[in-house]
């Protein structure tokens, strides 16, 4: 008997599918003089409902970029959506604090300095010193901080410096 998975249990069923039936972005990449203690958001497709807060766990398809337009990661060609927890210094101080407010179905740019992001390290992919900028949409944000299944596991997060180099820390 092949075993079979059930899909994953979003909050918004319907929006999420919305959202996984998107083309992934294409980032508008970092000036190279970014200021390293930046931190810019823009809301590039509205989403729906409450917004995330500091604890929540956040599900999100994501593509980030450097100043020269080099993607350096991203979840989409895998099929596998990053859980981010907000707030607890999982992530990049860039996620942690960037993705505060975004709502189901977001799209949201955004343009982090190299403080906020990946400082002085060398992360492979991302030279030292270097602002990234990602596009996330956001799939799903549960009630209560819960995971929800079918997501990278916030234990399991890539850490950056790892193949690609996903928003952690």
């Amino acid at each position: 008997t092949v075993p079979t998975t059930e899909p994953p249990a979003y909050t918004n069923p319907e929006l999420a599918e919305e959202v996984l039936g998107r083309e992934p972005p294409e980032p508008t990449p970092p000036p190279e003089d970014t200021a390293g203690d930046a931190l810019e958001t823009t809301t590039v497709i509205e989403g729906e409902g409450e917004g995330a807060q500091a604890g929540d766990i956040v599900t999100v398809h994501y593509v980030g970029v450097l100043s020269d337009g080099t993607t350096f990661d991203e979840s989409w060609s895998r099929g596998e959506p990053f859980q981010v927890p907000l707030g607890q210094g999982a992530v990049i101080p860039g996620w942690d604090e960037g993705l505060i407010g975004a709502t189901i179905g977001e799209r949201r740019h955004l343009l982090i300095g190299a403080d906020n992001a990946y400082g002085e390290a060398d992360q492979g992919a991302i030279p030292p010193n270097s602002p990234p900028a990602f596009d996330g949409d956001v799939l799903d944000i549960p009630p209560g901080g819960r995971r929800r299944a079918g997501g990278t596991p916030v234990a399991g997060v890539r850490r950056a410096g790892a193949a690609g180099a996903a928003p952690g820390r």
